[in-house]
């Protein structure tokens, strides 16, 4: 669960946002814009994740 301590630390600091090619290669972008919309669902901008779409 995500209380309102977490939330804003959320949605105030921009984030790592880490993925991993089927390879174990990771790839890790900063993002800016970050929303809590449930206790496990986030909402993301998608500037720029040409390379994290592909794995």
């Amino acid at each position: 669960m995500i209380n309102s301590d977490q939330k804003k630390l959320i949605e105030k600091n921009p984030l790592a946002f880490a993925t991993a090619d089927k390879h174990g290669n990771p790839n890790v972008i900063a993002v800016a814009e970050v929303r809590v919309i449930s206790d496990n669902e986030l909402i993301i901008t998608d500037n720029f994740m040409v390379q994290t779409k592909k794995t």
